[in-house]
Order: structure tokens, then C-alpha cells, then sequence
């Protein structure tokens, strides 16, 4: 996602069926979360919940493992924790800890 569908001179799917992922598909408050959630094709896209780049789609897991692709970077950071904190709500090691970093690093 992070390269549009192109690595090491192959395209994998075509500009597109890339620029499709950040169409909104679906939107409101995400009746698990109770937060404000926007939904592309398979991924989260940016809202209030979640204030990402227009070109980063994104998605987590429980215990605070993420994924988050940057089409504009072309950047992609994935965090999984080897120990999960149960019952916590909120997890946000993998944004603080994996994402800000890799985007401070860049810039």
C-alpha cells in the first residue's frame, strides 16, 4: 500500500484499485470503540478518532498491535507486542512507540 501497489519494478495491483482504499465506504460512531471512525476498503482512514495523513490508511489490533501504511511517505510501520496488557482500553504503544518514531526519523 505504502508504494501504490509498485515494488522492485512490479505493480501488484493497479493506481486505481490503490487510490479505491481511500474512498470512504462507511462512517460514524464504531459502536465497539464509542469513538467517531472513518472506513475505507479494508483499512482506517483518517477522522477525529484517528487524525492520519489523507493518503494513510491504517488498522489495529487488541493489545495495541497496528499497522498504518503512508502513501505520501511511502512509509509502512507494523507493531506487535510480545506481551499483551489485558483489559486495557486504548493501547497506544504501537502508534507512540513504532509510527512517531519512524516519522520523526524521516523528517
Amino acid at each position: 500500500m505504502a508504494n501504490n501497489g509498485h515494488v522492485n519494478g512490479h505493480r501488484f495491483f493497479s493506481e486505481k484499485t490503490g487510490d479505491m482504499v481511500f474512498e470512504r465506504q462507511v462512517g460514524g460512531v464504531d459502536q465497539v470503540l464509542g469513538e467517531d471512525m472513518s472506513f475505507g476498503l479494508g483499512y482506517g482512514l483518517s477522522s477525529s478518532y484517528a487524525p492520519v495523513g489523507p493518503r494513510t490508511c491504517f488498522w489495529g489490533g487488541y493489545g495495541g498491535s497496528i499497522i498504518m501504511m503512508d502513501q505520501e511517505l511511502g512509509l509502512t510501520v507494523s507493531y506487535m507486542m510480545n506481551k499483551m496488557r489485558v483489559g486495557l482500553t486504548g493501547d497506544t504503544r504501537g502508534s507512540e512507540i513504532s509510527l512517531l518514531a519512524a516519522v520523526a526519523a524521516m523528517s
